[in-house]
């Protein structure tokens, strides 16, 4: 498909959806009843007399029940009907249907006789009245028509002005972790924005905490492949952060730097053959107050990158391994107070690389280190884990046919610990790293298919973990990982993960959120139509003390077009704690790296 294929596909695309949205009426009444009775009714020729009311074979259907149970918004919802048939002649045909946008699913079972059922399943996208339609088609072509009404209670956790929608539309990205919910400030207020990608051929999207769209945003500079962003200081010229799009497989930018508003940054796009696969890690490694870029450039390359697009001295570099290079970490690894940069390959013979090079590309003392077989998504994380003074790095790594497992490594690449991880892992995982028992020392957290894993820096598992989400098979992790923070004003930190749920054909999952000895929340788990999700986010992004968990999707139904894209919920309760972890990477950076700044009794993470 062409570019100009494409854009005047976008362009159609958006200006149905405005004027779909401009010519909204309402339609509702308030107050009063609700009257959830079945109609029914019976198409004739006009070429016939009207069927009178008795007459004894008049095609007409029952339900049972009547009326549906009341569901609640972003619940799950499972409720069969039993459909029974009287008059005409067999077989029967039945089919079952529920207003478009629901979030509801319906499955009906075609017995052919006077009897089948109806399921309505999934999780209520919004608070209202939603329209199941049964029809009944007998042997002689007659039809009858049922309908009756589903009310959904609205969620009171749900932030006004979301869930917010983006463009859907057909192609390839890559998925896992690196499909994440970024947010940080990019303009002149204080409050924070959400930067997410549209699915799966872009473009980069971006909403005020009030679900408003930043001005800007989608940008008439960006490209439409799936980007993978990060946040940084590119700039001293304007307000807030900047954001870093790498894109995959774009042939018009292999990256590109934007101020808050959308304005692509002198230097930028990069332009070359290959692409970002995962996302980018910024830190200032010269001093400058500007923040360098490193990503890999799929060719076997991790880039380095200053602030205005050019090289940095001695990078790229080039290392052993497949030609994928994830996401760094960026950390001092041997305390010399210059930071460190280091990386995994994806899996290719005989496995993976774990690769470290100091910040003129040269590559780190006990660098690389292999593991076979591997994942072929590895995320690096580091952070002192034990407690002795000195980080670890830690790595989740297959050894099929054995379970997955998690290592900490020293900061020379030796192993001194290997824990099991509960669960099976596709493609790879995103540790992430936080201290749950308030002694500065952070623990280790992965998500597996079936289950949430936690262990402490010696390896033993930490108490209440692992947690198992479901049937073996039931779930997978999709592109989800775990972020901790306080999200209900207890002062302890949270878990919040997202899963997507395969036997709802997989096109919904749902976000769950567990205290740290591994307690379901009573308001989670909350389903949501979001496809295979992404890693969600936790931040105070209104500034009203309450830790907000924001929720990113994929939906997708090989049908393009708008779909919700990013809920925010938040949980009430008294002034809330730190955040251990915020989002991928720990936060808008994308470093990779726990340090723990521990003021009297509180959590304290900021980075």
């Amino acid at each position: 498909m062409t570019a100009l294929r494409i854009a005047g596909r976008i362009l159609s695309y958006f200006l149905v959806f405005s004027l779909a949205v401009t010519g909204l009426t309402n339609c509702g009444g308030g107050g009063g009843s609700q009257d959830n009775s079945p109609t029914s009714t019976n198409p004739v020729s006009p070429q016939d007399p009207p069927s009178s009311p008795n007459t004894p074979n008049q095609l007409t259907i029952s339900l049972n029940p009547v009326n549906l149970p009341i569901a609640a918004a972003f619940s799950k919802y499972d409720q069969t009907i039993t459909m029974t048939v009287s008059g005409g002649s067999s077989p029967y045909v039945y089919s079952c249907s529920i207003s478009d946008d629901s979030g509801l699913f319906t499955y009906w079972n075609n017995s052919y006789s006077n009897s089948a059922t109806c399921r309505v399943f999934g999780a209520p996208a919004q608070s209202g009245s939603y329209t199941i339609i049964i029809t009944v088609t007998d042997h002689s072509a007659a039809t009858a028509t049922v309908s009756t009404s589903l009310h959904v209670d609205p969620d009171p956790d749900l932030e006004k002005g979301f869930p917010v929608k983006s463009l859907n539309l057909e192609g390839t990205y890559h998925g896992g972790p690196a499909i994440h919910t970024l947010v940080g400030n990019i303009d002149d207020s204080p409050t924070l924005e959400i930067i997410v990608t549209g699915l799966a051929i872009g473009p980069l999207y971006a909403w005020h905490s009030d679900g408003s769209p930043v001005a800007g945003w989608p940008s008439i500079d960006d490209y439409w492949c799936p980007a993978y962003p990060a946040l940084g200081n590119l700039s001293n010229s304007y307000p807030g952060y900047e954001i870093f799009a790498g894109y995959m497989w774009c042939d018009s930018a292999h990256a590109s730097a934007y101020s808050g508003s959308g304005k692509v940054l002198a230097g930028w796009p990069f332009v070359k053959s290959g692409s970002f696969q995962t996302p980018p890690a910024l830190a200032d490694i010269d001093g400058d107050g500007l923040d360098e870029i490193f990503g890999g450039l799929d060719d076997s390359r991790l880039g380095g990158f200053k602030a205005d697009g050019s090289f940095l001295p001695g990078w790229p570099v080039e290392g052993s391994g497949g030609q994928e290079r994830h996401t760094p970490a960026i950390a001092d690894l041997d305390g010399d107070g210059q930071l460190e940069i280091i990386t995994a390959t994806d899996s290719n013979t005989p496995g993976v690389y774990l690769l470290a090079y100091y910040q003129d590309g040269k590559p780190a003392k006990g660098f690389p280190v292999s593991f076979s077989p591997g994942f072929p998504d590895t995320y690096p994380v580091v952070g002192d884990v034990d407690g002795d003074g000195v980080p670890e790095i830690i790595v989740v790594v297959s050894d099929y046919p054995n379970p997955s497992k998690v290592l900490i490594l020293s900061n020379d690449g030796s192993i001194k610990h290997s824990m099991p991880i509960a669960g099976g892992i596709f493609y790879g995982a995103a540790p992430a790293l936080a201290d749950l028992d308030g002694d500065c020392i952070p623990e280790i957290i992965v998500q597996s298919n079936e289950a949430l894993n936690a262990w402490r820096g010696d390896g033993s598992v930490f108490p209440g973990w692992p947690v198992f989400q479901g049937e073996s098979g039931d779930y997978w992790a999709g592109n989800s990982a775990p972020v901790v923070g306080d999200v209900d004003g207890d002062g302890i930190p949270d878990i919040v993960v997202t899963n997507r749920d395969v036997n709802a054909r997989g096109s919904f999952g749902d976000v769950r959120v567990y205290n740290r000895n591994g307690v379901l929340h009573p308001h989670f788990p909350k389903a949501l139509k979001m496809g295979v999700g992404a890693v969600p986010a936790i931040a105070d992004i209104d500034l009203d003390g309450h830790n907000e968990i924001i929720v990113s999707g994929d939906y997708w139904d090989a049908v393009e077009g708008f779909y919700d894209k990013v809920w925010v919920f938040d949980l009430g309760g008294p002034k809330h704690g730190s955040i251990e972890w915020g989002q991928f990477g720990g936060g808008p950076k994308h470093q990779g790296f726990y340090s723990c700044k521990k003021t009297g009794s509180s959590f304290t993470r900021r980075k």
